[in-house]
């Protein structure tokens, strides 16, 4: 089993603009001596009810997380042109260095009529981790016969010379209420470029729940094992403490084939405060010996992101 030391929340949305709500789905990398950490912050609704997500980063000082160094207030990455599949909002999900630049795997969504949004995997790519160019005006990743549905959340990680991306794919749209809810699943692809994908065709992790919604997968190699931890929730009437996000756990040792056990992942909501009512959007990387997580906590990140340590 492992156990986790949570140390709190360390990033709100506020620091952008007291007006602005959410830093979802941070994920970090470090630069010399700050780590720095890119998510996804939203301006007010407009009048529709409708809200444009951009790409933020801030830098956090390495030897104390909790101290900002530089926070970034103008978005990475521009949105897309009228039609394309980043029209309506961009929000990071992995960021790995390949051929000596930084490449961001993002999500761009676009808006629907039938069902709310639909959304698509973008690749953008620097020279210094700060200023981003898109890769293409099209996703990298999208609607396929594999996955006819929406497609998101890529994370990328690189093993024994090869890329490995979990993401989201698509199941297909419930409605409760008279409410569109879209139905998903972690999938698996490969490549060996990073730009060109081989999908593997199977839902990588068992259900806990019926029609069990899952995403945003955070990899790592410890103790002769893989370990993830991914973010889960009911279908339909999730936006609350009962139904709300979690992070569930599983191991493997062939980065394909996972063993689900969420009692053996050691973190779940605190008793009270910021993350006792939700947990989502793990990310767990090394820094000083330690091994951390990023994750957020109610609201699905409305207030911002926190971390914890590894227990060894």
């Amino acid at each position: 089993m492992l156990n986790w030391e949570k140390k709190g929340k360390i990033f709100d949305p506020v620091l952008i603009d007291p007006k602005y709500t959410h830093s979802q789905v941070p994920f970090g990398i470090q630069f010399n001596e700050v780590l720095r950490v890119y998510f996804t912050s939203r301006p007010p609704k407009s009048k529709d009810g409708t809200y444009i997500s951009h790409i933020y980063y801030v830098d956090l000082d390495i030897y104390n997380l909790s101290r900002i160094v530089n926070l970034k207030k103008e978005p990475l990455l521009d949105l897309g042109n009228f039609g394309s599949f980043d029209e309506f909002g961009t929000m990071p999900c992995s960021i790995i260095k390949c051929n000596n630049e930084f490449w961001l795997y993002y999500v761009g969504w676009s808006r629907m009529v039938s069902v709310p949004y639909n959304c698509a995997n973008g690749l953008a790519m620097s020279n210094d981790g700060e200023f981003f160019t898109k890769y293409s005006n099209g996703p990298i990743m999208s609607q396929s016969p594999e996955n006819p549905y929406i497609v998101g959340c890529p994370r990328v990680y690189v093993f024994h010379n090869k890329l490995y991306m979990w993401y989201l794919g698509g199941t297909g749209w419930t409605f409760d209420n008279n409410k569109a809810e879209s139905l998903y699943h972690i999938k698996l692809a490969i490549s060996e470029d990073g730009i060109s994908w081989k999908t593997i065709n199977q839902n990588v992790i068992s259900s806990v729940y019926k029609d069990e919604c899952q995403t945003c997968v955070t990899v790592f190699s410890y103790n002769l094992l893989y370990h993830m931890y991914f973010t889960y929730r009911h279908t339909v009437n999730f936006r609350n403490s009962e139904r709300g996000y979690r992070i569930g756990y599983a191991f493997s040792e062939d980065l394909v084939n996972w063993k689900r056990d969420d009692e053996k992942g050691g973190i779940t909501l605190s008793e009270n405060g910021w993350d006792s009512e939700m947990i989502s959007y793990p990310s767990v990387l090394k820094i000083n010996n330690e091994i951390i997580m990023l994750y957020c906590g109610n609201s699905f990140g409305r207030h911002g992101f926190g971390y914890a340590i590894l227990k060894k």
